[in-house]
């Protein structure tokens, strides 16, 4: 569990510099200064948890933050790249902080390594599917008329219901 605790604060580091240097390198001092904080307050948060107090919030509290950090970003004109990279790290640190804390919640689990190498493979996945996602849709432009968008929308909540049929109708 420790070298999940150490992961954690290592995405949640790695969000922080990313964001905070991109708005430095933009001259956006005080926009790093308010990353800084926020990531402070997130790791107060965690650092509550670890000593048995509740801070629940103040990890999402700090996740929001970020998110709207990195968002305020891009409508001033930061790179793409750093911001989504540092979503992704925030995204990942939350994801990891919670189940740290859903282990810490109960004595005993069977297999609790295991369980903690599957999350992590499973998230890092995702991030990295994610993170390319966001990449080419940043990169790659479509122009789409009205209809085409309204066709597309159709098809993935059909696709959606599909799916949500299947699913939950049982074997």
């Amino acid at each position: 569990m420790n070298h999940l605790s150490t992961l954690t604060r290592a995405s949640l580091a790695g969000a922080l510099i990313v964001l905070a240097g991109a708005y430095a390198l933009m001259g956006g001092w005080a926009f790093a200064g308010a990353v800084i904080a926020v990531g402070a307050l997130w790791a107060f948060g965690m650092q509550r948890r670890a000593i048995g107090l509740r801070a629940p919030s103040a990890v999402s509290v700090g996740l929001a933050g970020l998110i709207l950090l990195a968002a305020f970003g891009l409508a001033q004109g930061l790179p793409a790249a750093p911001v989504l990279l540092a979503g992704v790290l925030a995204l990942a640190a939350w994801d990891m902080a919670r189940l740290l804390h859903r282990l810490q919640s109960v004595e005993h689990i069977e297999n609790r390594d295991l369980i903690i190498r599957q999350h992590v493979t499973q998230l890092a996945g995702v991030c990295a599917t994610g993170l390319l996602i966001a990449l080419a849709a940043s990169i790659i432009r479509l122009d789409l008329s009205f209809a085409a968008v309204f066709a597309l929308g159709l098809v993935a909540l059909w696709a959606l219901a599909r799916l949500s049929r299947n699913r939950f109708s049982g074997p």
